[in-house]
């Protein structure tokens, strides 16, 4: 008898369980409450069913790499660009710029991006259109070698530039973990592009399908399993380009609002404060908090910028003054790791080529700077 009320207890807790994953999932897409469950245990990090297992590959089909996780990638497309080479630079060197750790080719970190091409809305009647569209961004990616991984609107997993080769994703960017900060994140971050448009959405289900969701957790499971890649180092193209001459944040603005890092497993990078701004001292105007931030900065960033005064204020120093410092360490550290790839420039910088790679705009829409004093600065 005890026995059985045992097993009974045992299937009514996975069950509570499993329903708690659904419904949250349900109230978050539809925005409609989910009915309360007693007793309520802690929620898990991402609705559905987690495996414990790391993913491997199962096995290859034709043109297809199949995962344990049921992550299937189309190496179809595959193409070169150069070898991966850059400097990791270890946190909390002096500003000047020359403190280096070994060359490195490690993959540490996954980017991701929207290419802001043209999406006809998802309906029956417009299959063939987002077909031919799909594969018009396959060759436009490929043959600028723009990104690692397209992800198509219906899910599908393109790898364009090969793992272990640098694609054109990132341009001028910053990031960091505990350990380094990395510049130039074609070199040392995988690019992962979902096919949508950013600019002009208001939600999340404006950009991504459902599809694009599931197939992108299930191929940052595999990355991350397969390189190792930190938490940490999991983050978007808005959240990472920088603007150097003017010392301006988000000089692109994909994924600076809605990216779903819990959907992807990751932690919440709007709630991280970034190093451009904290470490760099990158910052924003009014015409990037207008057209790019939509208004508004995200969490972690207005918490780097009170960071950044007050690590100035103890350094004795102007704001402005310390960021003039700060951008001419950012210089030099870029500057290393372009000599890597003298022969191969930066397709993606239009600072080093006059022709960039089709599906990113060159504009910064950083013409103004932060205060007089600062303009000053920068004209010496």
């Amino acid at each position: 008898m005890i026995g059985a009320l045992l097993a009974i207890g045992v299937l009514y807790t996975f069950g509570a369980g499993a329903a708690r994953g659904v419904n949250a999932y349900l109230a978050s897409k539809y925005n409609r409450p989910s009915p309360p469950i007693q007793p309520p245990p802690p929620e898990p990090s991402f609705p559905g069913v987690v495996s414990k297992e790391k993913p491997w590959l199962f096995g290859k089909e034709g043109e297809y790499e199949k995962y344990s996780n049921g992550c299937n990638i189309s190496t179809k497309y595959e193409t070169d660009n150069h070898p991966r080479a850059y400097y990791a630079i270890p946190r909390g060197s002096e500003t000047d710029g020359n403190q280096f750790s070994e060359k490195s080719d490690k993959i540490v970190g996954i980017l991701y991006h929207t290419p802001e091409n043209y999406m006809f809305p998802l309906t029956p009647d417009n299959s063939g259109k987002i077909q031919n569209g799909s594969r018009g961004l396959i060759e436009l990616v490929r043959n600028h070698k723009k990104y690692n991984y397209l992800i198509n609107r219906i899910g599908d997993i393109y790898r364009i530039v090969r793992d272990d080769q640098a694609a054109n994703h990132a341009g001028d960017s910053l990031w960091a973990d505990a350990k380094n900060y990395y510049v130039l994140l074609n070199e040392s971050f995988i690019g992962v592009c979902f096919e949508s448009k950013f600019d002009g959405a208001s939600s999340l289900d404006q950009i991504l399908t459902e599809a694009q969701i599931i197939s992108g957790r299930r191929l940052t499971d595999v990355l991350r399993a397969k390189y190792n890649i930190d938490d940490a180092n999991c983050t978007t193209h808005g959240l990472v380009a920088v603007a150097p001459e003017e010392m301006l944040i988000a000089r692109h603005h994909d994924w600076v609002h809605f990216f779903p890092f819990e959907a992807m497993g990751l932690s919440n990078k709007y709630k991280v404060q970034p190093p451009t701004i904290t470490d760099y001292g990158f910052t924003y105007n009014d015409e990037v908090l207008a057209k790019k931030l939509g208004g508004k900065l995200w969490e972690g960033a207005a918490m780097a910028v009170e960071e950044f005064n007050r690590r100035a204020a103890r350094a004795h120093v102007s704001p402005d003054d310390l960021r003039l410092k700060l951008r001419d360490r950012y210089l030099a550290q870029r500057n290393k790791t372009f000599g890597l790839h003298a022969e191969q420039g930066d397709v993606n910088n239009p600072r080093v080529s006059k022709n960039p790679a089709a599906g990113e705009s060159t504009e910064s829409g950083a013409d103004q700077s932060t205060s007089a004093a600062w303009k000053a600065l920068t004209e010496k």
